[in-house]
């Protein structure tokens, strides 16, 4: 399987070997449609971590509130 092809989930993967193969074998409009298809991903993973940190900590806060009262 060539680097291009590969899982990149797949802990087996040489990810320097998949880069230097996928930056040979694309095109420039090729990369950058994966540049900006990475860059909207990882705004999108960052947006979703926001939203997971502000309600994990309005439940943290809650439970403290909860404890609270019960003493």
């Amino acid at each position: 399987m060539s680097g291009i092809e590969q899982n990149l989930d797949d802990p087996k993967v040489n990810v320097k070997e998949y880069f230097k193969n996928f930056i040979r074998n694309k095109k420039i409009d090729e990369l950058i449609a994966a540049d900006n298809k990475l860059f909207s991903e990882v705004r999108n993973l960052e947006s979703k971590k926001h939203v997971l940190v502000t309600q994990n900590y309005k439940k943290f806060v809650s439970a403290t509130e909860t404890i609270n009262i019960i003493k």
